[in-house]
Formats: structure tokens, sequence, C-alpha cells
């Protein structure tokens, strides 16, 4: 398995955690409204524990809302930050 390939089975397990591991996580997810409904703290928790499990700082200044709009979006984003 790539170090993209670890990084999202570590995204994806946090989300799981969150939400619950019977709950079905699809690219296309909302992360928030009408999806997982992550509410700003538990989305600042998620985005916590994705530093800690990757190692890697998630960047403020291009984090976007685009970027964390749903489960794909923000699978795009972390994996990206491996790639610089």
């Amino acid at each position: 398995m790539d170090k993209i390939d670890e990084t999202a089975e570590a995204v994806l397990a946090i989300l799981r955690a969150r939400v619950g591991a019977d709950r079905e996580l699809h690219h296309q997810t909302p992360l928030f409204d009408g999806g997982l409904e992550l509410d700003s703290i538990d989305f600042l928790e998620v985005f916590l524990e994705i530093e800690r499990a990757t190692g890697r700082r998630l960047l403020d200044e291009t984090l976007t809302e685009d970027s964390v709009a749903n489960v794909g979006s923000l699978l795009q984003y972390v994996s990206s930050l491996h790639s610089r």
C-alpha cells in the first residue's frame, strides 16, 4: 500500500470513528449539512486527528470550503499535502 492509500485509509478511519463504523462513506457524502452532520467542533477534532495520524500539518491557508465539502474532497486535499 502506498503512502496516499495509507493516508486515505487513516482519514476514513477517523471519519468512521466520529460518525459510526457502520455508516457508509462515499466520496460525495457531505461532511456537514445533509451528510455526516459534522459541526465546527467535530470538524476541528477531525482536523487535529488527521494531523496526528498523518504526521502532516493541514495548512489553514490552503484549506478552502471546497476542500472540505465532502469526503472525496477532504481525501484529495489531505493526499495532496503528501505530494508537496
